[in-house]
């Protein structure tokens, strides 16, 4: 449910559509100054393989009629070892359901669309954020998620356990990602060369925040986003880092969270939920929550759970936290805020952005030295 928005600036209040400057490639289609509206794009979406990498890709379509077809879903039990996964039944499957369409062809008519990265935690897989990275989609982003081995669900359960999480290298997924779209790898052929790698943001989620803290140096890299991680490292091509908290945080503490945003030299952000713990930036509190969760699920069928995973499984899914869809337009608020300020040149963000502690409330603290 969207709120009343309460937003400051007489361009948010009479322009309906984001006013853009002439120093960004920014012949996107008109978009709601309200960063929490769904853009004016349908959203594709297909999964490619670039080495050991599986990696999902939502863009945005200029498809308009979509009642001919179904939109993609995401059988979370791929998500588990093979052995786990064939003991939840279909009856109890809680499947992912995603607002977007396999296989839509990219939008013409623009000539680039900057791109996101974004990177999973410990113990999850590329879709957990799935509300977020489609509705970036919508708003003419093109956006990445890979299942990094290693530290991906699946592998937490299965022999590898916590030592393989440990052994994974993100970081380096990420630039073996970005250096196939440099290069022009065929599985990407379908975007047909409209991604702008002058124009790139990352972010990512616990462990995945962490990794891109390490990536400003990345060619093209301009906005960092890590959520619920602690650390950023400092580079000057970097425009802009928001830091998205949870105050209620049981698996990272919220002070080195709120550390890692005092250390931070340039440009920066901190948006908190107040009432939120680490899983409020990822769907795991929502998805098959009327069976008692996706973890409930899992042991209820006999799926092995380490009492790591069982943690990090249920850190602010309870009733007294604020619900998901609550936390996740707080987040699509504020990061779309950022990436369309700073890949898009919208004259419209900033103002939005300044303006989110009038929105939200108490739900969120707000701290910046770029506004």
């Amino acid at each position: 449910m969207l709120r009343n928005l309460i937003l400051l600036g007489s361009c948010l209040l009479i322009n309906p559509s984001v006013a853009l400057s002439d120093t960004c490639d920014n012949r996107v289609k008109d978009v709601s100054n309200s960063p929490t509206d769904a853009g004016p794009y349908k959203v594709g979406a297909r999964t490619v393989n670039v080495g050991n990498l599986g990696i999902e890709v939502w863009y945005p379509s200029d498809v308009e009629d979509v009642s001919n077809l179904s939109p993609k879903t995401y059988d979370l039990r791929n998500q588990l070892p093979d052995r786990e996964g064939a003991k939840i039944p279909d009856a109890e499957n809680p499947i992912q359901f995603c607002d977007c369409y396999q296989d839509l062809p990219i939008a013409v008519g623009q000539e680039s669309f900057p791109v996101v990265v974004f990177v999973h935690g410990t113990a999850a897989f590329r879709t957990q954020a799935l509300p977020q990275m489609t509705h970036w989609a919508s708003r003419g982003f093109i956006v990445l998620s890979a299942d990094h081995p290693r530290i991906r669900l699946k592998d937490l359960l299965g022999r590898g356990g916590l030592i393989g999480a440990i052994l994974a290298n993100q970081k380096r997924d990420v630039r073996n990602m970005i250096a196939a779209l440099n290069r022009g790898d065929r599985a990407f052929d379908f975007l047909e060369g409209r991604y702008d790698l002058t124009r790139i943001g990352l972010s990512g989620h616990s462990a995945g925040g962490n990794a891109i803290g390490d990536l400003g140096d990345i060619p093209g890299v301009k906005v960092l986003i890590p959520m619920t991680a602690n650390r950023i490292t400092p580079n000057p091509q970097i425009e802009s880092v928001l830091v998205m908290g949870a105050a209620r945080d049981g698996v990272v503490p919220y002070s080195s969270q709120e550390s890692g945003y005092e250390g931070y030299p340039g440009q920066k952000t901190l948006v908190t939920i107040n009432n939120a713990g680490h899983l409020a930036y990822s769907e795991i509190c929502s998805l098959g929550a009327e069976n008692g969760g996706i973890l409930a699920i899992a042991i209820k069928n006999g799926v092995r759970v380490p009492s790591i995973v069982e943690r990090l499984g249920y850190d602010g899914c309870a009733p007294d936290f604020l619900p998901p869809q609550e936390t996740w337009e707080i987040i699509n608020y504020a990061t779309t805020a950022v990436l369309e300020d700073v890949l898009y040149c919208s004259e419209t963000s900033a103002p939005a952005l300044k303006a989110l502690p009038s929105v939200f409330g108490d739900e969120v603290t707000f701290k910046s030295n770029q506004l």
